[in-house]
């Protein structure tokens, strides 16, 4: 797990490639604190950079940018190749005389890609990855991303005239390093973060710089020519293509699918398993990160470290569920409390750590949790991601066809009354009843439901209002920026992917479209930054393609049954865990966060949305800012995720952006 940055300059470029090259590097040298090094081509005019994380081959045989061994082509990598040493069998059996350097991962892909070539090498290899590959022979250059975008990459052009250039990197703040940056704000990425609490690719919040579709890569001739634009990324795998044809393959016997999947799963963990330094997994005690706990644990000769975290606040903690799980699979367990001082400490840090605009609230545990076990000797930490986009585990998954087919034969009329009679229920005395009846969170998912109440025209547009945290962006923007008014579902990112999908039922085309924006662009995006900026490389089970592939094979049943979703998790969990460990009501990884905002944040917001701080920055309302604050602070209203998506922006904005 590394950090890769670069550039490739105009032939007649008026600055010092390698110069550039290494501060692009050095500016995210936390993603890689072991090692350093780059390469650079006068001739092409190309200079690449790469921080290491050390994980396989510790030693200087694991250096990169690495040089294949006939010298034909150079990688920066950042990532594992999780079956290399199947990979390296393979070669062996290809190519008989064969000298090797050492035993990195990146050694065997790059001596895999000499002699199968680079797409047969790509759809060989079990893995997360983003890397940069030169071909010296072909003066060709590619950037490529993994199949669901479990490893980030930036690229674009910036500068202007004679030092307008190709850059790209794991992080925004490496291509903001390029001393040339010019490039602006982009408005549609800025008016879907408003909504998402993200920038959906591939998009990112500058304009003339994207991100790399996961499974996607991009081709260069060298030297750089753009007198005629750069050309697109294309698929090299495609995850849409998954959804068609896995799902006419149907597993039709339930016993089969389960044995079939633990057997899987338990593979992909002895490949996973694997590091050359200390490793663990985190443990949240929801079925996810309990089955990959307890399956990890059943393939180890040793007993797991294990990592949960917990609140003060009782209803948004699980920490007593994890400890009990640790102890029936038996895993050394450290448990780490979350305090409201705790979450003042991280805040000033969230804008380095996320330098593009980032609102999930829980980035802050993850944060943590990742810092906690960096702190214990960890390198490698293995998560649960994945399993809710895979096997129907949102709420949304479950309820929302129902929900959407009740209330669609309701009069028209009565909507908008129930949606403001509904608004002025008090969250938090809706959140002491939903504990006594097992219903974690009910205010914030009242709220939710009653703010979608107006967006029942279609599926999809209701699909949109659930995941949307402002549909009317219109009411917190500031009259200059009227152009940004247009906030329809219709104008969307999320608009474009949903017509191929329109012959699956509701329940399956959500999990379709979480699992190609919301786990790339959110979920992934919060733990790789976490995890990253502690020098700690996470892992996830869930997301090999394999897995995916099965669970596309699945009928819906053997993913949603009654009330519940994830049933063949459940399934195969039982075998490990007593049930009734498992069936606790779900808090998801999220933080008291409008308590805090009540509280002990109240100051270090009502700083940065003081008005005169927001007139300067000009893009909000400070009137209607102001009034959202003052209903949140004085329970009127559960404001809380708006509000975090302004504080967010806020904090970045006078990071990144002179105003």
């Amino acid at each position: 797990m590394c950090g890769i940055a670069g550039l490739a300059s105009l032939p007649k470029a008026d600055f010092n490639l390698v110069k550039i090259a290494n501060s692009m590097g050095k500016s995210i040298s936390y993603r890689g604190p072991d090692d350093f090094g780059i390469f650079t081509s006068e001739k092409l005019s190309i200079a690449f950079a790469h921080e290491r994380l050390s994980i396989f081959d510790l030693s200087e045989a694991g250096h990169q940018p690495m040089v294949s061994s006939s010298g034909r082509y150079v990688i920066c990598l950042n990532g594992e190749i999780y079956n290399h040493i199947q990979l390296k069998k393979s070669i062996e059996l290809n190519k008989s005389e064969i000298k090797w350097r050492g035993s990195s991962d990146t050694e065997i892909f790059l001596e895999a890609i000499e002699v199968f070539g680079l797409k047969e090498t790509l759809h060989k290899s079990h893995g997360m990855f983003a890397f940069t590959l030169l071909d010296k022979r072909s003066n060709t250059f590619h950037l490529i991303r993994d199949r669901f975008g479990e490893k980030p990459l930036y690229w674009g052009l910036s500068g202007s005239g004679v030092n307008r250039s190709f850059v790209f990197a794991s992080d925004l703040k490496a291509i903001k390093t390029y001393p040339y940056f010019n490039n602006q704000i982009n408005d549609i990425s800025f008016q879907n973060y408003l909504r998402l609490s993200y920038v959906p690719s591939p998009y990112s919040i500058f304009s003339d710089i994207y991100k790399l579709a996961p499974g996607h890569m991009i081709s260069l001739k060298l030297p750089l020519d753009i007198s005629n634009g750069l050309p697109e990324s294309r698929n090299w795998w495609s995850m849409e293509s998954i959804f068609s044809t896995s799902a006419n393959k149907s597993f039709d016997h339930e016993n089969i699918a389960i044995s079939y999947l633990e057997d899987l799963l338990k593979k992909i963990l002895i490949d996973q398993g694997k590091a050359d330094v200390p490793l663990g997994v985190f443990l949240s005690g929801g079925i996810d990160s309990s089955l990959i706990a307890a399956l990890l644990q059943n393939v180890s000769s040793r007993n797991v470290n294990s990592f949960t975290i917990g609140f003060e606040d009782s209803r948004f903690s699980e920490a007593d569920t994890a400890r009990e799980i640790s102890k029936s699979i038996g895993t050394n367990h450290t448990e780490i409390l979350l305090t409201s001082n705790d979450a003042l400490e991280i805040i000033p840090y969230l804008s380095d750590l996320y330098a593009e605009p980032f609102a999930d609230s829980s980035q802050i545990p993850t944060y943590l949790i990742s810092k906690k076990a960096r702190e214990s000797g960890l390198t490698v930490a293995l998560s649960g991601d994945g399993g809710d986009e895979l096997f129907g585990g949102y709420n949304r998954h479950i309820f929302a066809p129902k929900l959407f087919n009740t209330i669609k034969y309701l009069p028209s009329y009565l909507i908008p009354t129930a949606a403001k009679v509904g608004k002025k229920i008090n969250s938090e005395l809706l959140n002491v009843f939903g504990d006594l009846i097992s219903i974690k969170h009910l205010g914030s998912k009242f709220s939710r439901l009653i703010n979608s109440l107006n967006y029942f025209n279609s599926e999809e547009q209701y699909y949109f209002s659930m995941i949307s945290q402002c549909q009317d962006i219109s009411s917190i923007l500031s009259s200059k920026y009227n152009y940004l008014l247009n906030n329809s579902y219709q104008e969307s990112v999320l608009y474009k992917i949903t017509k191929p999908f329109s012959s699956f039922n509701f329940s399956s085309r959500m999990m379709i479209y979480d699992t190609l924006t919301y786990l790339p662009d959110d979920i992934l995006v919060k733990v790789d930054r976490a995890a990253m900026g502690v020098g700690l490389e996470t892992r996830a089970p869930f997301l090999d393609h394999r897995v995916a592939e099965f669970s596309w094979k699945l009928p819906l049943s053997m993913k949603i049954r009654g009330m519940k979703g994830k049933w063949i998790l459940r399934e195969i969990l039982k075998k490990y865990i007593p049930v009734k460990l498992t069936e606790k009501p779900k808090s998801g990884f999220a933080i008291p966060l409008s308590s805090f905002l009540s509280g002990p944040l109240r100051p270090w917001a009502q700083e940065l949305l003081n008005p005169s701080r927001i007139i300067k920055e000009g893009k909000f309302n400070h009137d209607v800012v102001d009034k959202l604050f003052l209903d949140h602070i004085e329970a009127r209203a559960d404001n809380s995720s708006i509000l975090w998506n302004i504080l967010m922006w806020q904090a970045w904005q006078e990071k990144y952006i002179e105003t």
